[in-house]
């Protein structure tokens, strides 16, 4: 009541030292406001439409606060600080509106009075307020101390819930345990007297399976050596024959590409075009023919090499082989990256023909990249650390991975790219007589990588 009354005793002092003010309240012998904006509309409807929304928005808080504290007077702490901002918002958004009306009606006194009235309301609630701060302070205190008991004794009650609970379903499982352990003990002895009677009889089935093991591992043995024996007499006659086969084929073969090229250097005026596009056609596949016969040579001489196992520096086998393909093919721009330092325990020959093979192959299917990029270097891949050569050319699908490695087997046609198809299968049979392994991975025309370990 202090706070209302002092206001009112403000209002009524203001009005008896001050009666001019209450004659000039509704005065409008001045020049309207929206004179000093030059009557702008956008810059005076700006003002306009600010004031108000301000105003009404004071008005609005007002309002909520008054029906808070009406709703919750019995209960809420500081209603009357509450009534005294609530005055103090209104008088404030009363001098918004006031200067939305003196845009076009100059009550000035009127306005000037009405923050007469909001400056006695602002100055009465900021001297108020200060002292209500430490009561403020002791109740939030209060309340926070009271949440954090309220929650202690939550938590203990809940506590004491859950260990009351295990200790009834701990009674409960005992009490089960004790009633079934006497049943469980005779099952159990049972069950043990007929395990001792099957382990005997166990014993004696496996006593007879181990002799009978024994004689045969002597048989399979004694047959392993006849059939080994039988195997490499047969890998050796093969051998003998495909190479003979492969040695008796090349006379013949170089017979008829000598008679063909002196029939075309000799007889070239008496042919047609027909003529000699034949003798060129049939030049061309006693030579790939011959090649295949090398390459077959190749695949045969493998399996009687002796190998001769050492730490090989492959990085230096690796940059000789690329610096002989760029010797032999300098038109071709073709960018190899070798990772320096790898080392192999190999034969450091039958390693070379691998590279060999393998580098080529990466040479020969880039053949159509002006960008040809060809990378040897090694990785951990599946587990363990393996070398690789990979290449950005024609790649191929990777359905017939499988039919890579096998003599013959070809992904593209002689057209496309050159090939007898066994440079692949020389390098997985390297590769095995090492005791490691090969696998392929590519993309048509994201290139190809060739994974090994020896």
């Amino acid at each position: 009541m202090r706070y209302e009354t002092g206001l009112i005793i403000a209002s009524a002092a203001l009005i008896f030292f001050w009666p001019q003010l209450v004659r000039n309240l509704f005065s409008a012998d001045y020049m309207p406001h929206g004179n000093c904006y030059f009557w702008t509309p956008d810059l005076v409807w700006l003002h306009a439409s600010s004031d108000s929304l301000i105003g009404l928005s004071y008005w609005a808080i007002t309002i909520t606060l008054g029906v808070l504290v009406y709703k919750t007077r019995k209960d809420i702490p500081f209603a009357k600080m509450f009534v005294a901002f609530g005055i103090f918002i209104i008088t404030c958004g009363t001098t918004h509106l006031m200067d939305v009306l003196t845009l076009w009606d100059p009550y000035y006194w009127l306005s000037g009075s009405i923050k007469l009235v909001t400056a006695v309301a602002s100055v009465a609630t900021a001297v108020a307020l200060p002292p209500v701060i430490p009561r403020i302070i002791s109740i939030i205190q209060d309340a926070k101390l009271s949440e954090q008991r309220r929650v202690m004794l939550q938590r203990t009650n809940m506590d004491l819930q859950a260990e009351i609970q295990e200790r009834i379903k701990a009674q409960e499982e005992v009490s089960h345990l004790n009633a079934n352990l006497e049943k469980r003990v005779l099952q159990r002895t049972a069950q043990l007297e007929e395990a001792n009677r099957k382990l005997r009889a166990e014993i004696s089935q496996r006593k007879k399976a181990e002799l009978e093991i024994k004689q045969l591992n002597e048989t399979l043995e004694q047959r392993v050596l006849e059939r080994t024996h039988q195997l490499n007499e047969t890998n050796r006659e093969l051998e003998a024959f495909s190479y003979s086969v492969s040695h008796d084929l090349r006379a013949p073969l170089r017979g008829i590409d000598g008679f063909s090229l002196s029939l075309l250097e000799d007889y070239s005026d008496k042919l047609d075009e027909q003529a000699r596009n034949y003798l060129a056609r049939i030049r061309n596949a006693s030579q790939r023919m011959g090649t295949l016969i090398e390459d077959m040579l190749n695949l045969s001489r493998l399996s009687r090499t002796q190998m001769k196992i050492r730490e090989t520096d492959m990085s230096s086998i690796a940059l000789e082989i690329s610096e002989e393909f760029r010797r032999n093919n300098p038109e071709r721009n073709v960018k190899i990256l070798i990772e320096p330092g790898l080392s192999i325990a190999a034969d450091e020959n039958l390693l070379r023909i691998m590279l060999q093979n393998l580098i080529g192959n990466a040479w020969k299917f880039t053949s159509r990249r002006e960008d040809a990029l060809i990378e040897i270097g090694k990785t951990e891949y599946e587990g363990r650390t393996q070398f690789f050569v990979r290449d950005n050319g024609a790649g191929f699908n990777e359905e017939f991975a499988g039919r890579m490695f096998m003599p013959f087997q070809r992904l593209h046609t002689p057209g496309e790219f050159e090939g007898t198809g066994i440079g692949l299968a020389i390098v997985q049979r390297i590769v095995h007589r090492h005791g490691g392994s090969i696998k392929a991975e590519g993309r048509i025309g994201r290139g190809a990588v060739f994974y090994f370990y020896l």
